[in-house]
């Protein structure tokens, strides 16, 4: 928390040479203010605790369709996710086999505070893109839904995304995805499912 302090008052230093801070409807800000309305938003809040779960080491046994109705591809993922910068962040990584070739994805997840809603960002080894997505909990704080344009490698069109991780217990959760646009056509279904269970 020491550390935070010295980064909003030195940032907050920083700005105040040669600006006025004002609030919205115009009224100038203290210092005080300032660093106050800092450190709110660089504080993990309660939504971050939603993270926590998802630390460990994790079995996946994932399933994928490539159209409606047809017979979905299986593989085996093994996930290892651990909280960085302070519980601010989960850090996501998943190696896997799809289609005989070796596969690697990492994922970064957080909850903005300013925003109110979590945001997400996805890479791996069979593009070149960054993939976002964002979203909320729903009331149970299980179930977090997330959607966000991705881009075709096939088409060069938009693909739409919306992705549901649901806590099952303890140790258990569930990971589906579902997409329209692009090569996939407009009608939106299941792309993914991703079972998985927790190993310690």
């Amino acid at each position: 928390m020491r550390h935070i302090k010295i980064l909003v008052a030195s940032l907050a230093m920083v700005l105040v040479v040669g600006v006025t801070f004002s609030a919205a409807e115009g009224s100038p800000l203290s210092q005080e203010e300032v660093q106050k309305r800092w450190m709110a938003y660089a504080t993990p809040s309660d939504s971050h605790k939603h993270l926590e779960f998802f630390v460990g080491t994790w079995k996946g046994d994932a399933k994928m369709w490539m159209a409606p109705n047809s017979k979905p591809e299986k593989a085996i993922h093994m996930a290892t996710g651990k909280l960085i910068m302070g519980g601010r962040y989960l850090e996501a990584h998943i190696k896997s086999k799809f289609q005989g070739m070796p596969f690697e994805g990492r994922q970064l997840v957080g909850y903005d505070n300013m925003k109110k809603k979590f945001l997400s960002h996805w890479i791996d080894n069979m593009g070149t893109g960054f993939y976002p997505s964002s979203g909320s909990l729903d009331k149970t704080g299980k179930i977090r839904s997330e959607a966000g344009v991705w881009v075709c490698p096939i088409t060069g069109g938009d693909l739409n995304v919306r992705i549901i991780t649901r806590i099952v217990d303890k140790d258990k959760f569930i990971m589906e995805m579902y997409t329209s646009g692009g090569m996939y056509g407009a009608n939106e279904f299941k792309n993914m499912e991703t079972v998985y269970t927790r190993q310690n």
